[in-house]
């Protein structure tokens, strides 16, 4: 992968599989990583219900249509493509090991080592019938010294290692291939969908200092929540801007698609700051009715307040917020009903912010092409819309893309090491540090 980086531009295409529709965006880089195009689309999808394909026929036309489109958008064929997993069967777990680096004394702690004790910590806290989507190293322990991001090079006697995981069934990831062949593409990646979400909604300071993100989809909200840099702990519930959409329907009577319409349109979470006498005229079939935005917002309000409020016990669950300094940002398409950050700021007791995304390119660039405007390019950040909130995860995975190669880069080429040459020594030391 990294010759073809280091050759020409790349294409970057993800893919968000949501329940009502499925969106995708498309990045095109130069061969540095540098993000010079950005397209993304939407369509509506069937075969799909939270996060499960339930007809895989039906799903993989609704794919087609779109990837056509989006390479109608940029002139490009896409071909290879990542994709956002999802669902309340995807886990979420500890996992820890440790073991002892020599029979006696001190040895340095190699790569190898490193990449040993993970591997013990993953087969440790997998099933068989598993598979780990991400496994993200959130300390080392080498002897007594604990919290250490690198030991590698130090000397020790026992190194431990905790992780976080995200796991899924091995079954949603083989439909989840199924579905990329039979759509003509193939799969570069999967990556859990909250993930993609942070890496443009939230900032490396607030992941540090600690943050949570809630992203509301259609049928199901995620939460994650982040502190030292790293996820830290995630959960599913099933709820979603569907939910309010059916208590809309079902109250008023209704056609769905009429009801999310109103909800989308007319919606608003601050009961208390709506008139009284408002009134919005409706089109049922060939009649007009009217229906006052209080009865609306009536409905919406407590909808969101419960789903607000079994995100804080679970949070409160996990760890305290008591006089923690977190940013709290929700994003998707529902965050931006009238007044729903108000009432979260209300419930949660602290600033809460629209998680627009944004992405990091190079300082020197011009504006980056996004579908038939541009995005202003600040600093090497790149602001997009408040239209793209709802492009979020797809558009994240073009940042957690972009982030892994350049991080597999480093990788190869680290401590200084610029060049092949370097980086193949490096690897010599560690084997003998190993053997020696």
């Amino acid at each position: 992968m990294l010759s073809n980086i280091l050759k020409s531009n790349k294409i970057i295409c993800g893919i968000d599989l949501g329940s009502s529709r499925i969106k995708a965006a498309v990045g095109i880089t130069d061969k540095k990583l540098n993000l010079l195009q950005l397209a993304y689309d939407d369509i509506k999808s069937t075969g799909i219900s939270k996060g499960f394909i339930t007809d895989i026929s039906l799903l993989t036309h609704n794919l087609k249509q779109l990837i056509k489109r989006l390479e109608h958008k940029t002139g490009q064929k896409i071909k290879n493509v990542s994709v956002g997993i999802n669902g309340q069967d995807i886990l979420f777990r500890n996992a820890s090991a440790m073991m002892p680096l020599i029979d006696k004394g001190n040895k340095i702690v190699t790569l190898s080592d490193m990449n040993r004790i993970s591997s013990y910590a993953r087969s440790l806290n997998l099933k068989f019938e598993e598979e780990i989507i991400h496994d993200i190293i959130f300390k080392y322990t080498l002897d007594d010294h604990n919290r250490l991001e690198n030991p590698r090079g130090l000397y020790g006697h026992k190194l431990a290692v905790d992780l976080y995981l995200v796991v899924s069934k091995i079954t949603r990831i083989e439909n989840t291939v199924k579905l990329i062949t039979h759509a003509g593409l193939e799969l570069e990646d999967i990556v859990f969908s909250g993930i993609a979400s942070g890496s443009v909604c939230l900032s490396d300071e607030e992941k540090k200092k600690g943050a949570i993100l809630i992203d509301i989809g259609a049928d199901l909200t995620q939460f994650l929540i982040f502190k030292d840099g790293v996820l830290c702990f995630a959960d599913i519930i099933d709820y979603g801007g569907g939910n309010i959409s059916n208590a809309i329907s079902e109250i008023l009577k209704l056609p769905i698609e009429l009801a999310e319409e109103i909800k989308d349109s007319y919606g608003s979470a601050a009961l208390g700051d709506i008139n009284e006498n408002e009134e919005v005229i409706i089109k049922k079939g060939d009649s007009y009715f009217p229906i006052k935005r209080k009865v609306i917002s009536s409905i919406i309000e407590p909808e969101l307040t419960q789903l607000f409020m079994r995100i804080k016990d679970k949070i409160n669950s996990t760890l305290s917020l008591q006089g923690m300094n977190y940013s709290l940002v929700i994003t998707g398409g529902t965050s931006l009903l009238d007044g729903l950050i108000e009432l979260a700021e209300l419930i949660f007791a602290t600033p809460v912010r629209l998680g627009i995304p944004k992405l990091i390119a190079a300082v020197s660039l011009p504006p980056v092409k996004v579908n038939d405007g541009q995005a202003v390019n600040r600093n090497g950040a790149i602001t997009l819309p408040i239209s793209c909130l709802r492009h979020a995860t797809s558009i994240g995975f073009i940042q957690h893309a972009i982030n892994s190669n350049s991080a597999h880069r480093l990788s190869l080429f680290n401590a200084g090491n610029s060049n092949p040459v370097a980086y193949l020594m490096s690897r010599m030391k560690d084997i003998y540090s190993e053997y020696f």
